[in-house]
């Protein structure tokens, strides 16, 4: 019976060592996830102001600053939108004209 107490006995001291360093590895763990917690909440809140959220635009410590474009802003093109069809007025019919004007343009005269 002496060696059987003495194997239990070794079990209990193997099983206090296991169940303190269980303890230990568990409070890592939390200080670990707690500081991960933490972690992901700062970018969070440093995006956070009244364009991201349903905070007033008074209560921003800073203004947002615009997003701007790279390189040359692009200018915009004259007439209507791509895809639509043009409206024009109908050309008098030729009994309609009384007198016909020709014309040149000054330019047109300057460059001969």
């Amino acid at each position: 019976m002496d060696s059987k107490d003495k194997v239990i006995e070794e079990l209990r001291v193997l099983v206090a060592k296991q169940a303190a360093q269980i303890e230990r590895q568990a409070a890592q763990i939390d200080k670990v996830t707690s500081r991960v917690g933490e972690l992901e909440l700062q970018p969070a809140k440093a995006k956070k102001d009244s364009t991201t959220s349903s905070k007033p635009p008074s209560s921003d410590i800073a203004k947002p600053k615009p997003k701007q474009r790279q390189g040359r802003p692009k200018k915009r093109r004259q007439g209507g939108q791509t895809g639509h069809e043009r409206h024009l007025r109908k050309p008098l019919p030729p009994e309609a004209l009384d007198l016909v004007h020709h014309r040149r343009d000054v330019h047109c005269l300057s460059h001969r």
